[in-house]
């Protein structure tokens, strides 16, 4: 699955739970230069930090990673308007890293703080969450192109599933 098409599903995904989503926030790096978060989602309760990668680490990738969690969570924290947000709303924050495959480092990564899920972990839940809303009658109210076509492809019956 296309990196891109990681952070579409993982942003539907907390889109069908209703969350409010972020996509690509801009952020200064640790030192020098500019990052970004892949996906950020709140609702009243919580917010999470989203980032998406293609691949395992090694011990030396996953050590950054858990730098750029703890930078992101810093800056949000203390600029404007995400820390207004997160301070006035109370919010709790929360970090997921979703990669195609996962090996040595999500246990590093969880004890850091850090939820780790696989891709087609986050997809098979998708595809779960859109049945669920088309069993209720939700239809034609997708909010993004990757939920939309995943949406036709369940109701065309293109999509196999276990249930």
């Amino acid at each position: 699955m296309l990196l891109r098409l990681t952070e579409d599903i993982a942003e539907g995904m907390f889109l069908l739970k209703g969350y409010i989503t972020l996509r690509n926030i801009m952020i200064p790096a640790e030192k020098y230069g500019w990052t970004d978060i892949d996906v950020l989602a709140f609702n009243e309760k919580e917010i999470y930090i989203i980032q998406c990668k293609r691949g395992s680490l090694n011990k030396e990738q996953a050590l950054k990673v858990i730098k750029w969690f703890k930078n992101a969570e810093h800056r949000l924290k203390n600029e404007k308007p995400y820390s207004d947000l997160i301070e006035k709303m109370n919010l709790k924050i929360k970090k997921l890293y979703i990669a195609k495959y996962v090996r040595n480092e999500e246990n590093l990564l969880l004890e850091n703080n850090i939820e780790v899920k696989k891709a087609d972990e986050v997809l098979k839940e998708v595809i779960k969450l859109i049945k669920q809303r088309l069993k209720r009658g939700f239809e034609g109210a997708e909010p993004n192109y990757t939920l939309r076509l995943l949406t036709l492809l369940i109701q065309e019956e293109l999509i196999k599933t276990d249930d």
